[in-house]
């Protein structure tokens, strides 16, 4: 027996062919194993990555969808009670959305804790996940735990802060506030039938004071819109204000005719005086003898030059002299200044280089657009503000320092509300908040 089985083993040594393929099939497996478990790794790496930048965007978004609802409603037992709820909310609903967005696998889940301290929202996030691998099911790893966590806190800032409105007030501004407004006019001789820059306060047509008439009507133009909707921004930060002393300052520029820049109010810490002056704009006065009236000029580019001209005081926001400075501009966004164009006047979009030269001083810009109406029988409609509408976004937008910070305010109520986002936006921006 001893004598067979060595001359098996002897010629079985002696047979290459089979020696290799027995050596390939003893090592393969392994080699499949160590190859898929390299790739498998790779891919458990990317889902890991994939579930910390969602559970890092949870916590982040949580955070601050608590700190605004406490900048808006304040630190009360009750409204902390309610901004934890909300922080909560918006964690998992950014969850959601980003571990869909990156394709991860539908197994995420995750669990976020939000707690206030000193007033300062904080979302601590868990994400756990499974990755089920390819090849090392082959040796029985079915599936590989995932798990990450992520905190984040929105501490109160001691910064201050400055805000000034660059306020069009031009003719084109004293258009109806409304589609009805506008149509009423229109189609009333009372106004000469007029619907684009309505504007005539010094009887020059021979049609009485056109803006006094509007108020006798009724008729909520543009402008008083605009004159409201200021009011009730610098109405609201006198509560923050009174609670954090020195921490505001405000401003109100305005523009029309070259020359009548005005800083209706000059830079101060007095917000019940800025909205006493905020009651105060209204569309520039046409002046002169005929010949030489302004007929309500728009001169946009010279307008900004003048207020970034006027802005000092800017800086990280470390003190009263170094302020995080807002600019929030408000226009129908066509400058009208004299030219060739109809009734020695042309329009352009050329003021759009002054708003980047204040984002480059380091000015936060915010932009609304007030846009005309199409008033399709009016020449002068045609013939300077038709040809311009398709560029008016994109230039209204690209003055802002950022697509959330343009707003396009057709009539007068969304004008309320374009001015009530930025003030929210600054204030949760600085993250003060009221306590109760």
């Amino acid at each position: 027996m001893r004598r067979r089985l060595g001359a098996f083993l002897s010629a079985f040594s002696r047979a290459r062919e089979g020696n290799i393929a027995v050596l390939f099939a003893l090592t393969a497996l392994p080699l499949v194993i160590a190859v898929g478990g390299a790739l498998d790794y790779g891919f458990c790496l990317s889902n890991k990555s994939a579930l910390q930048s969602a559970s890092d965007a949870a916590a982040l978004g949580g955070a601050q969808a608590a700190n605004i609802y406490m900048s808006q409603n304040g630190t009360s037992t009750a409204q902390v009670n309610q901004a934890i709820q909300v922080g909560n909310a918006a964690a998992q609903s950014i969850f959601t959305a980003n571990i869909k967005a990156i394709g991860s696998e539908t197994t995420a889940i995750l669990s976020a804790t939000t707690t206030v301290s000193s007033s300062a929202p904080t979302v601590a996030t868990t994400a756990k996940s499974t990755y089920t691998p390819f090849l090392l099911r082959l040796v029985g790893i079915n599936s590989i735990p995932l798990t990450v966590t992520s905190t984040t806190t929105m501490s109160p800032s001691n910064s201050y802060y400055q805000i000034i409105f660059v306020v069009d007030v031009s003719g084109s501004m004293a258009v109806g506030g409304s589609p009805t407004t506008i149509s009423n006019m229109e189609n009333s001789s009372a106004f000469y039938n007029c619907a684009f820059a309505c504007h005539d306060p010094n009887n020059l047509n021979g049609q009485g004071d056109l803006r006094a008439l509007a108020k006798s009507y009724g008729y909520n133009l543009k402008i008083d819109y605009v004159n409201t909707a200021i009011q009730g921004f610098m109405n609201q930060l006198v509560t923050y204000q009174n609670k954090f002393p020195g921490r505001y300052t405000v401003a109100i520029d305005t523009f029309a005719t070259q020359g009548n820049f005005q800083q209706l109010l000059k830079p101060t810490t007095n917000i019940s005086a800025a909205a006493t002056a905020a009651s105060q704009i209204d569309v520039e006065a046409v002046t002169g003898p005929v010949a030489v009236t302004n007929w309500g000029w728009t001169y946009t580019t010279s307008g900004l030059a003048s207020a970034l001209s006027n802005i000092t005081n800017m800086g990280n926001g470390s003190s009263a002299t170094k302020m995080l400075t807002y600019v929030i501009f408000l226009t129908d966004g066509v400058e009208d200044i004299p030219g060739n164009q109809i009734y020695g006047r042309q329009a352009d979009l050329n003021y759009v280089s002054e708003c980047t030269a204040l984002k480059n001083a380091g000015v936060n810009m915010f932009t609304i657009w007030a846009p005309y109406y199409n008033i399709p029988n009016d020449n002068q409609y045609n013939v300077l503000i038709a040809p311009l509408l398709s560029s008016l976004p994109t230039t209204m937008q690209s003055c802002a320092s950022n697509p959330n910070q343009y707003f396009q305010a057709n009539d007068g109520a969304s004008i309320t509300s374009a001015v009530n986002s930025t003030f929210n936006t600054i204030i949760a921006n600085s993250k003060l908040r009221l306590s109760n």
